[in-house]
């Protein structure tokens, strides 16, 4: 569904769209990627319990994110999940520093669904002002970074009809499409679209929702900021299960620095150094930075640092170059 521009400049594209992964991928370039597990094989009506097969299959749907509905679409296979339906959200509006997008990945027999939300894209400046509104807003319990709300807000009555939609297909006009209701569901998301994941799995838990949350099995976050404040964090953290993923120097977990107010996080931690898969940090390894100036300058320093032999051996405690979502995959692989 494609709603046309009224305002010039102002422009609010809302997109909802299916597609449908191949059944067969065969023609690989390079090794072979290790397979996710097929949904029909994960535990449905599971407890709430870190499972580093769901680890990997969240880390490559939050790395596709990045893409859109019909290239995800045409990768799962190659993971080893064929005849999946990705459902695309997007909105745009830029004069609102609202550029949105989230995925609803659902197994072929429709038990076993995945949400991911997209991070920052590198190339997006509204993207990165986003994450720079880092104004404190009120949430149900305690409060929210208003640039992480404001682009969960605008994209979430699409995403809350299709997952009632899915748990109740009785509600769809074409009956579910033969699937089964959903049964399991993960919310995951990489950068930004971490943060908005923890802020979607605080929604399911506040109000409203409550035939959704007995489906919810886990949050996995990779690369994530943190995404409130202590009220928040404190409140959240006994509602649903949060497994945050930070991969050696990452920068952005360590963010929003303390100079723009007290951000600390929740959850359960792994962390990987790079060489191996992820470990569970107790206590958590990750602190909040001090300085946004500092945070970046280092970040940059570290990044030109591994580029000269002579300083490759250097490590500085935070890095630019260690936020990509392919670290995240590469460890997440590691630990299956």
């Amino acid at each position: 569904m494609q709603t046309p521009s009224l305002h010039g400049n102002d422009e609010l594209h809302l997109y909802e769209g299916t597609q449908t992964s191949p059944t067969r991928s065969e023609h690989f370039f390079g090794l072979m990627p290790p397979r996710v597990p097929p949904f029909k094989a994960l535990p449905v009506d599971a407890p709430q319990q870190y499972d580093p097969r769901i680890a990997y299959l969240a880390a490559v749907v939050s790395a596709w994110a990045y893409a859109d509905a019909r290239t995800m679409a045409m990768q799962l296979p190659y993971y080893g999940l064929p005849n999946c339906t990705v459902r695309e959200f997007q909105v745009v509006n830029d004069a609102m520093l609202v550029v949105s997008a989230a995925y609803f990945v659902r197994s072929e027999d429709g038990r076993v669904g995945v949400l991911a939300f997209r991070g920052t894209r590198p190339n997006d400046f509204i993207n990165w002002l986003t994450d720079a509104n880092t104004t404190l807003i009120n949430f149900q319990y305690g409060k929210v970074h208003a640039g992480f709300f404001a682009n969960v807000e605008p994209i979430w009555g699409a995403i809350a009809c299709a997952i009632d939609d899915a748990i109740d297909p009785r509600r769809n006009a074409n009956g579910g499409g033969g699937k089964a209701p959903l049964e399991n569901l993960y919310i995951t998301g990489h950068s930004l679209g971490a943060a908005m994941a923890v802020i979607a799995a605080a929604r399911i838990f506040s109000s409203d929702y409550l035939d959704w949350r007995t489906r919810v099995r886990g949050v996995y976050t990779f690369g994530q900021p943190a995404a409130g404040d202590g009220v928040f964090a404190r409140h959240y953290e006994t509602q649903f299960a949060l497994y945050r993923h930070v991969y050696r120097y990452d920068v952005v977990p360590h963010l929003p620095p303390m100079d723009v107010g007290l951000f600390p996080h929740f959850g359960t931690e792994f962390y990987s150094d790079g060489a191996g898969g992820w470990q569970a940090m107790q206590p958590p390894r990750t602190t909040q930075a001090r300085l946004v100036t500092f945070a970046a300058i280092i970040a940059l320093a570290s990044f030109l640092a591994r580029r000269l032999t002579i300083l490759r051996a250097l490590r500085l405690p935070y890095s630019i170059e260690d936020h990509g979502p392919q670290g995240y995959v590469d460890a997440s692989r590691a630990s299956l």
